[in-house]
């Protein structure tokens, strides 16, 4: 980490399967010595960026996954237009 500088470092923490978690703190221990701070956790991955970036160490902490309530656009513009039409077919 002192000679490549990723910009985010994703980190599989949970065993999805099992749902156990990995109890190792020396990646975490790397990371922070590096200069990388934890931007996200979305349930089974933690994201980590530049501690010296808060910029992108926010942008990161945007929702990520069905864990933490995350709905895709398109999954919001098809409950829309349902509805639309529902309530056209109630007018019929």
């Amino acid at each position: 980490l002192s000679r490549w500088r990723p910009r985010v470092v994703l980190v599989e923490t949970v065993d999805p399967l099992s749902g156990a978690g990995s109890h190792d703190a020396a990646w975490r221990d790397a990371l922070e010595t590096a200069g990388y701070a934890e931007a996200l956790f979305d349930g089974v991955n933690r994201f980590f960026a530049p501690a010296a970036d808060p910029d992108l160490l926010t942008r990161l902490a945007l929702p990520a996954s069905s864990l933490d309530g995350y709905r895709h656009w398109t999954a919001e513009r098809l409950e829309e237009t349902v509805d639309r039409l529902r309530d056209r077919v109630e007018l019929l």
